[in-house]
């Protein structure tokens, strides 16, 4: 029998999870439309990368998104959300960099959000479990 603090727990889990996929929505459009400002992308990917020349890292970038865009589309999200942990590791067997968030008090119930997988034929917004192929 289901008690209703596991009806209370499920409906919670379900608004956060439908909040971070518009959040993802709402930032992956302001990526498409270029209508974040390059010093705010600038800052937020210096903070992930300080070795570059993230003035014209960003310049190329935003020509070509989402190619080679999900580092920095992972901190940007990770800015705008407050949470995550930026994760360097695969999709599909390609270098990919996407956002790892928990969602539950268990830690091994772990939650991709990325933004950029199409560039590998995957989805332009991906809020789900850590199976492959992300690795």
């Amino acid at each position: 029998m289901i008690k209703r603090w596991q009806i209370r727990q499920e409906k919670t889990q379900l608004l956060e999870r439908h909040y971070l996929y518009s959040r993802l929505f709402e930032v992956r459009n302001h990526f498409e439309q270029g209508v974040i400002p390059s010093s705010v992308l600038e800052e937020v990917y210096k903070q992930y990368n300080p070795d570059i020349d993230t003035a014209t890292f960003i310049q190329h970038s935003r020509r070509i998104f989402p190619l080679g865009n999900c580092g920095l589309a992972s901190a940007y999200l990770q800015s705008k959300l407050g949470r995550g942990e930026i994760f360097q590791g695969s999709y599909a067997g390609e270098p990919h960099t996407f956002l790892i968030l928990q969602l539950t008090d268990n830690p091994t119930e772990l939650t991709v959000a990325d933004i950029t997988a199409d560039q590998f034929g995957g989805s332009k917004i991906y809020l789900g479990d850590f199976v492959y192929p992300y690795q």
